[in-house]
């Protein structure tokens, strides 16, 4: 941020300064402390360089704009979803998103592409394709190979994304029988992998926003605490999956949607 920039300027002017103004000879002072100054711009421009880098908007590719077009008015709904774990798996697919590869939602040639993978899985899964999803992550986030994902890849920048999606995409799977269990039992193991992520303290301030208006919903998200809890909002998905409450269902299926695209967001301007 701009504040953090102005206090690490700060910091670095004072100590360069005081550094070679009070330890070196006064004959030498000027040019050394011009040196230190510089240096000090060098460390500065890198910082701004590297936040511009995270935080930058990347421009969606035609591709991606067509599906984040469908995804707004289709939104995700809150039903289990079975899986086959197969690596060309036979899912009906919206036309939009027939084909989708990494390479069509990177913004420019030179996109990382284990970040491309997250976006193009987490695009699939907003398409009900959680088989094509779950191919996509699962190299980048489980360190054998599978008969679906192929070999692993290990020491991806993005591993946390992958594992966060591998998390969502098996929460969709829901009360579905898969590999380990039930789709959200394994979402519970895949959160635990992926930890705490940066978005979820925006995540809860929506969650509270969606629950403002109803005590029982409001009592739910008070539970999390300060922070996101994935694993109580599984159980409150599973709950609503089980019962079919209208309300807790629509109340899942928005800060599903929300959660969703907020990580694509996120893996999206890391490109």
């Amino acid at each position: 941020s701009n504040k953090l920039i102005c206090r690490t300027l700060a910091r670095l002017f004072a100590w360069s300064f005081h550094t070679m103004l009070g330890r070196v000879h006064p004959a030498n002072s000027s040019l050394l402390s011009k040196r230190a100054v510089t240096s000090s711009l060098i460390v500065l421009g890198t910082m701004r360089a590297e936040a511009a880098h995270a935080a930058k908007p990347q421009k969606h590719t035609e591709k991606a704009k067509k599906i984040l077009e469908y995804q707004a008015n289709n939104p995700m709904k809150l039903e289990s979803r079975p899986m086959i774990y197969d690596s060309d798996p036979p899912t009906p697919l919206p036309d939009v998103c027939v084909g989708l590869t990494p390479n069509d939602v990177k913004p420019s040639p030179d996109a990382h592409p284990h970040w491309a993978i997250v976006c193009t899985a987490l695009l699939y899964a907003a398409c009900g394709g959680l088989d094509h999803s779950h191919n996509l992550v699962t190299p980048l986030s489980w360190g054998a190979p599978t008969s679906y994902g192929g070999p692993p890849i290990r020491g991806s920048p993005a591993a946390k994304e992958a594992a966060y999606v591998h998390a969502i995409t098996h929460r969709m799977e829901g009360l579905c029988d898969g590999e380990f269990g039930d789709g959200y039992s394994n979402s519970n193991y895949w959160y635990s992998a992926a930890g705490p992520h940066e978005i979820q303290g925006p995540l809860l301030e929506k969650a509270r926003e969606y629950a403002s208006g109803s005590p029982r919903l409001e009592q739910l998200i008070s539970n999390h605490g300060d922070r996101f809890s994935p694993h109580k909002f599984v159980s409150i998905c599973q709950q609503a999956d089980i019962s079919k409450d209208q309300e807790l269902k629509q109340f899942c299926e928005k800060v599903a949607n929300t959660e969703w695209r907020m990580l694509f967001d996120h893996a999206h301007a890391r490109m």
